[in-house]
């Protein structure tokens, strides 16, 4: 019984971590802080199309970014889409950070999220914000384009 309980609990913990963790990058701590590196925040609005799965690429210059920072906020429908970096109180529930391909890719539950791409260096950070329903496109491929800052 005691086996039983111990393998329910470690599937229920890979589970829930699948709901949240990436896949194509390389996980880090969600605790990780934004990068800012730029002196602009660039903003997809993409709530009108609900999807049930997020993955894409990131870019800079053209070209797959590595060692881009990617991480996943929870919104509700009424937050305001700019919030200034100093108010930023949210802690994020994934991150990530791109390899040389660029890729990546989210499993979430159903909500409305901000996915948020930022790397050091005078790179603007990228908001992406998303809807995630059942029963909608089954997946949406994101090209988020990085900027250098101006």
């Amino acid at each position: 019984m005691r086996s039983f309980l111990l393998i329910a609990l470690s599937i229920a913990t890979t589970l829930v971590c699948a709901q949240r963790c990436c896949a194509n990058c390389k996980r880090v701590a969600p605790s990780t802080e934004t990068r800012y590196g730029g002196n602009q925040l660039i903003q997809m609005d993409l709530r009108d199309e609900p999807v049930t799965g997020i993955g894409g690429i990131v870019m800079l210059a053209n070209a797959p970014a590595d060692g881009v920072l990617l991480q996943v906020f929870i919104r509700k429908h009424d937050d305001p889409l700019y919030v200034p970096r100093d108010q930023q109180k949210a802690t994020a529930i994934a991150a990530c950070i791109t390899r040389n391909n660029g890729l990546f890719s989210f499993s979430l539950d159903p909500g409305e999220y901000e996915i948020r791409a930022s790397m050091n260096g005078g790179i603007d950070v990228t908001s992406v914000f998303v809807v995630v329903k059942p029963g909608w496109r089954r997946s949406r491929r994101i090209v988020v384009e990085m900027h250098v800052g101006t």
